[in-house]
């Protein structure tokens, strides 16, 4: 080995690098190895400061040429340790027990003559950076050592003491850029987990196996409102947080990917016992739903979950496990979000209902196929008809008339809610200003949260009402207590919209958090109390505290009150001895036609 350098002076530490010579044969190598610590990853080595110690493995047969590359790293001053073993056998069982930074590899050894050596050391461990000797200098051996793995080729006869640790220290900061290149390939750049492309090679690998398992697929509830009102930023906290958690709750072995945009999905291979399947999956709902701060907003965040479970030796492909996943996960968010749904085949056709449901539904909005229902809010002291809320139904041409919560889903899947929202604010009032004789109830209107986001919604508004000549105080809008929660910029809104006279109610009290917060924060008029609070009412204890707190709190801050979903007389009863004033149910009234409405309230409209 030529060394024409090694007279120069170099600058820096004079410290030999430490060599130790690992013999070989059974047992030599693996008796004479201590375990330690993993050092820095290589994909943060690019940080590193080149003084910091590094720890090279030789594999080279000849003694002298090892003593040489030892005394060209001292001359360079590199206080590095080197370790040398004669063959790539030895060098493979040392990178299955040692951590190191580089492999020097020389091509010609005695257990494996060319790039067989260099194949075999990275094929050991993919991640090592390798700089490879020859006794010859060939072009065409270089551009194949470095096709096969190799970081840098260099031929002995013209190494020299800067060219060897040059070649060290590119080699790891190639190595370490080629990491992270395929880092970011396979994984999410805002999450750090697997990103589509990896979690489905993954998928494809498992389930190739036979061996059984479980992927349950996620969707973040209401993400598009947090963007939307909180910013993108908040947004991509919200998936963040999401993401660690999920991380949290699974087994180590599991994996984790974001799919895309606010989907996540997770593989547990072997996992095939139903119950384990769900408890996880209750876990994950649990996990995700602790509070988090958005911006100056504390929110709790919530997950759809669809589950699919495949027994070992099942046959599934990996495109059909993951259609499974999706049509559990869309009948999961049809029942209401933040729950989980295992897959059933019965559910199969959900999918091709879905966009069958959805291309209806357009065609709805051309044909003038919703209808809009009134249902009666009457006075619990005096049955008198107080106010009505508007409710919107369709008129599907073979199923009959459909409530909205069997497509209000699909409705804003297709990105209909402003404009149906929009059709029935002016239905309404359209009733509002026709109502035959005598003063008009109050009309109640639900505005989804997507509805205040478009641009211009309280001018829209004002311009109906001017329109129409509708009494501005005769309009209650309503806003669910869980669109308080997300929507700071709400706030704003409702206050212009208070400003035109307009009242305004929370529907759904008390399924939120910080509920007495909104109502100081929020210019409200009516509370209404949710269904499933007053469905607790005579056999609830816990129901009937909750339902008696919001109306105590409700009266001291001058609030109307309505008790929604009545169904019995003991919970008008109770509601009434409570100091309700308002109740809603089908004990009361179920939703009627315009025309229905006025015939059982006022006058019969005249055709």
């Amino acid at each position: 080995m030529s060394r024409a350098s090694t007279r120069r002076q170099i600058a820096g530490p004079t410290e030999p690098p430490t060599l130790v010579v690992l013999p070989g044969g059974r047992g030599g190598l693996h008796d004479r190895l201590r375990p330690v610590e993993r050092a820095v990853p290589l994909r943060e080595r690019r940080a590193v400061r080149v003084s910091d110690p590094l720890r090279l493995l030789l594999v080279e047969d000849s003694a002298a040429d090892g003593r040489l590359v030892v005394e060209m790293l001292r001359e360079a001053g590199a206080d590095w340790s080197v370790e040398r073993v004669e063959r790539v056998s030895e060098a493979q069982n040392y990178l299955d027990r040692r951590h190191v930074d580089c492999v020097i590899l020389d091509l010609g050894l005695l257990d494996a003559d060319g790039l067989d050596g260099l194949r075999e050391v990275v094929a050991r461990d993919p991640s090592v950076p390798v700089v490879v000797l020859t006794r010859r200098e060939d072009e065409l051996l270089s551009a194949e050592a470095l096709r096969h793995g190799a970081q840098d080729y260099l031929a002995k006869r013209d190494l020299e003491p800067q060219v060897l640790i040059r070649a060290v220290r590119y080699a790891i900061e190639r190595k370490a850029t080629e990491l992270q290149l395929v880092h970011l390939a396979h994984h999410d750049a805002l999450t750090g987990l697997a990103n589509r492309a990896r979690f489905l090679e993954s998928l494809a690998a498992v389930t190739a196996t036979g061996s059984g398992l479980s992927v349950l697929f996620l969707d973040v509830d209401n993400l598009k409102l947090v963007n939307d009102s909180l910013g993108h930023a908040a947004g991509d906290h919200l998936l963040s947080s999401v993401a660690k958690r999920l991380v949290e709750v699974v087994r180590p072995g599991d994996v984790v990917a974001r799919f895309g945009g606010d989907e996540f999905a997770i593989i547990c291979a072997g996992l095939t016992d139903r119950a384990t399947v769900a408890d996880l999956a209750g876990r994950l709902l649990a996990g995700v739903s602790a509070p988090l701060v958005l911006g100056t907003r504390v929110y709790v965040a919530s997950v759809s979950i669809g589950v699919t479970v495949c027994a070992r030796g099942s046959r599934s492909d990996a495109a059909q496990v993951m259609g499974d996943a999706d049509v559990a996960l869309y009948v999961a968010k049809r029942h209401g979000k933040a729950r989980f749904e295992i897959f059933e085949p019965s559910q199969r056709t959900d999918g091709g209902h879905r966009l069958a449901l959805l291309s209806e539904l357009q065609t709805a909005m051309v044909e003038d196929q919703f209808e809009v229902h009134f249902q009666p809010e009457i006075s619990l002291q005096t049955g008198a008809l107080v106010a009505v809320e508007a409710l919107v139904r369709w008129r599907h041409p073979t199923r009959g008339l459909l409530p909205a919560g069997v497509f209000i889903d699909a409705v804003e899947e297709g990105g209909l809610v402003a404009s149906l929202g929009a059709w029935v604010m002016r239905q309404a009032c359209t009733a509002l200003v026709g109502w035959p004789g005598g003063r008009p109830p109050r009309f109640a209107i639900n505005i989804s949260p997507r509805q205040f986001s478009v641009a211009g919604f309280v001018a829209e508004v004002e311009g109906v009402l001017a329109e129409l000549a509708v009494p501005a105080d005769l309009v209650e809008l309503e806003v669910t207590e869980a669109a308080l929660l997300v929507d700071e910029s709400l706030a704003q809104v409702l206050r212009d919209l208070h400003g035109l006279g307009l009242r305004l109610a929370v529907d759904d009290f008390g399924t939120g958090y910080s509920s007495l917060n909104h109502l100081k924060m929020f210019p409200a008029s009516t509370v209404k109390i949710d269904r499933t609070f007053v469905a607790g009412l005579g056999h609830d204890r816990t129901d009937e505290a909750i339902v008696a707190a919001v109306l105590g709190v409700a009266a001291s801050l001058g609030l109307s009150t309505v008790g929604e979903g009545i169904e019995t007389q003991e919970q008008r009863d109770l509601l009434t001895q409570m100091g309700c004033e308002l109740g809603q149910g089908y004990l009361l009234g179920k939703a009627l036609s315009r025309q229905d409405l006025y015939a059982m309230y006022g006058r019969p409209v005249t055709q």
